[in-house]
């Protein structure tokens, strides 16, 4: 019977299920051994690394965003006072004639009164009286045209004011740099 014990065991199914158990074995001694070699590695500082690498792209896209949304309302800000200065310079305009016809009427409304109130010997000394003062009126009409052509009308240009400095220590904070505690 020992002999058949000896055949039984040298079956090949048997040794199959030793091959088995043995690849089985080793299997799990190598998952193991390279479970050892991931947990060498430092896994905080990869959590660190991929959180620092998130936070900068995610403040990177805030920025741009930002940049984005600042020179769109810059674009719209200038343009709305682009209209406001321009509806300001027509009504600028207007207001001008409104003021050179008022003056005209009102210089014509002096030399009829000043006509009016002088004797005159002779028609000849009414009209050189009344040429000399459409003369003047004429010279005071070319005067408020020249006037509105040297009007220049305001730069449509921003600049932003420069910042403050700011003081590198406290005692600049403090004392100021002539060295005087500041008010």
């Amino acid at each position: 019977m020992r002999s058949s014990r000896k055949l039984e065991s040298s079956t090949p199914s048997k040794r199959a299920k030793r091959l088995a158990v043995s690849v089985l074995c080793l299997g799990a001694a190598a998952a193991l051994s390279v479970g050892v070699s991931y947990a060498d590695v430092d896994l905080f500082g990869k959590v660190d690394a991929w959180a620092t690498s998130k936070g900068q792209a995610a403040v990177a896209g805030l920025q741009s965003s930002l940049q984005t949304e600042t020179e769109k309302q810059k674009a719209e800000l200038q343009q709305r006072l682009s209209d406001k200065l321009q509806s300001e310079e027509k009504a600028l305009a207007e207001f001008a004639e409104q003021q050179k016809a008022a003056a005209r009427q009102a210089l014509q409304a002096h030399v009829d009164e000043l006509v009016a109130g002088k004797t005159f010997v002779t028609d000849a000394d009414r009209q050189q009286i009344a040429d000399k003062l459409n003369q003047i009126v004429q010279s005071a009409e070319s005067a408020m045209d020249r006037l509105g052509d040297s009007y220049a009308p305001p730069v449509l240009t921003y600049e932003a004011p420069a910042a403050a400095a700011e003081p590198s220590t406290v005692g600049e904070a403090v004392y100021g740099e002539a060295g005087e505690p500041r008010p």
